[in-house]
């Protein structure tokens, strides 16, 4: 594919427009980019930290400005100190606002870009979900908070960061790993977020210690000790999710169990659905060791519609047979008129890359999907999806079909079918594309791109 000469995207205080070759799904060169197609702009990243990573986009749905929350650290390898910040840009990502902190205690962001921060804006503010990391003695895994913070003045000042898990008994355990969170905003007020918690497999293992002759206190310090190796779903996950009806200035007492059987490493997509409802996507941990994308009702449980029925259904029957967690989570949006759009990665034999697929509104399962990228060399790759309103989606990932490692945007029409692909500019490295649809129809991609031993965060737009 081939690709303009540009400059790197750097400190960078405005935009590069760079006009591409796009290339079909077939691989069929197509002749350069004229007046009528798109148009990629690397853009500016704001801060002057040595490392920065997990980007995680938003539009202010009031005054339609791009929000940007990110992690950033100066130093490197185990001597890094993460924070997580976040910048508002009122010109589509050509500037933005200098950074501001959102976590009162140093140090508390742990950069995970499967688990990376999630930032939500609504009608009542700016909210903002990420993870810490607490080394727990006798564990493999470190332990884990699903941490907030909110902002009421527009990301001005944040809140005293807050768990939104339940508390443990005793008081004196580490926390289990709670992360691999989604997060939306629903109506004025009611906030969402959904994560992979590991109580219920540690429950079953601590039960295991217990029948050893151990305390259950003791057992519940190193679960992982008591794992059952030839039960292949013995290490699944489960949904959980923390509820606020007042935009995060209080949540309900206890978090809601979603389902169990969850692949545990791959994220938790949340999007608003069409008829009050929030969806969630998530991998789920099948029999036979089969690892496929689902879609199910969120919020509230009793929500039932001829679109959501709100038990999990796969979006596709891929029966990806996978002796492991990919680490790898679907991508949900819903448009205008209430069509679901999923985006996800499958190795399954003679199936591999990223595929795309809509769910009409009253349908009741989602239509062929379309592979975007294909082909026996494109290894685990992870897919954004973001729906525009006339009609066309777009789908970022991070692997082309030759297994090149950067960020490509693939350009779904109304049929269903990829009309053209994008490779952004230098982008080599990039890893776990963000979207966000600016309210002009611009579309913004923000990636983590590691080179050297370092992260970086990179920015681009789309037009056209």
């Amino acid at each position: 594919m081939g690709v303009g000469t540009v400059r790197p995207a750097g400190r960078l205080t405005a935009g590069v427009a760079v006009a591409l070759t796009v290339a079909g799904c077939s691989g069929d060169a197509r002749p350069p980019a004229d007046a009528g197609d798109p148009r990629v702009e690397l853009l500016g990243v704001p801060g002057e930290a040595t490392q920065s990573a997990d980007p995680s986009l938003a539009v202010d749905p009031v005054t339609g400005d791009l929000l940007l929350a990110w992690g950033a650290a100066d130093g490197a390898g185990e001597d890094a100190s993460w924070n997580l910040y976040m910048a508002r840009s009122g010109d589509g990502g050509a500037t933005f606002s200098a950074p501001v902190r959102v976590n009162d205690v140093d140090g508390d962001l742990y950069p995970h870009a499967e688990g990376a921060p999630r930032l939500v804006a609504g009608p009542g503010g700016v909210a903002v979900f990420w993870n810490n990391r607490i080394v727990a003695e006798g564990r493999r895994f470190a332990a884990s908070d699903l941490r907030f913070s909110r902002s009421t003045d527009g990301g001005a000042t944040w809140s005293a960061a807050r768990n939104l898990q339940d508390p443990l008994s005793p008081a004196t355990l580490p926390p289990r790993g709670n992360t691999f969170h989604g997060a939306t905003w629903l109506g004025d007020s009611t906030l969402v977020v959904a994560w992979l918690d590991g109580r219920e497999r540690d429950a079953r293992r601590i039960e295991r210690g217990v029948a050893t002759g151990l305390d259950a206190e003791v057992a519940a310090r190193t679960p992982e000790a008591f794992a059952d190796n030839d039960d292949l779903h013995d290490g699944d996950a489960a949904v959980y999710a923390a509820v606020s009806q007042d935009g995060g200035a209080s949540w309900e007492s206890g978090n809601r169990r979603i389902d169990g059987g969850i692949c545990p490493c791959c994220r938790v997509a949340l999007t608003q659905g069409a008829n009050g409802e929030i969806l969630g996507g998530w991998r789920q941990h099948l029999g036979g060791n089969v690892r496929d994308p689902v879609v199910a009702t969120v919020f509230p449980e009793a929500a039932a519609s001829a679109a959501a029925e709100g038990a999990p259904a796969r979006i596709h029957d891929d029966g990806w047979v996978f002796p492991g967690c990919p680490h790898s989570g679907p991508a949900l949006d819903v448009d205008v008129a209430g069509t679901v759009h999923a985006a996800w990665y499958t190795g399954a034999e003679g199936r591999m890359g990223v595929y795309f697929a809509r769910r009409a509104r009253g349908e009741a399962g989602f239509g062929a999907p379309v592979a975007v990228v294909a082909g026996a060399s494109v290894g685990i790759a992870h897919p954004a999806v973001v729906a525009r309103d006339n009609g066309h989606t777009i789908v970022a990932y991070n692997v082309d079909a030759e297994g090149r490692r950067h960020i490509l945007l693939g350009v779904i029409d109304e049929e269903g079918s990829v009309a053209f692909q994008v490779e952004v500019p230098d982008s080599e490295g990039g890893t776990h594309p963000q979207l966000a649809l600016l309210p002009d129809g611009g579309i913004v991609v923000a990636w983590t791109e590691s080179r050297s031993g370092l992260q970086r965060l990179r920015l681009a737009r789309l037009d056209g």
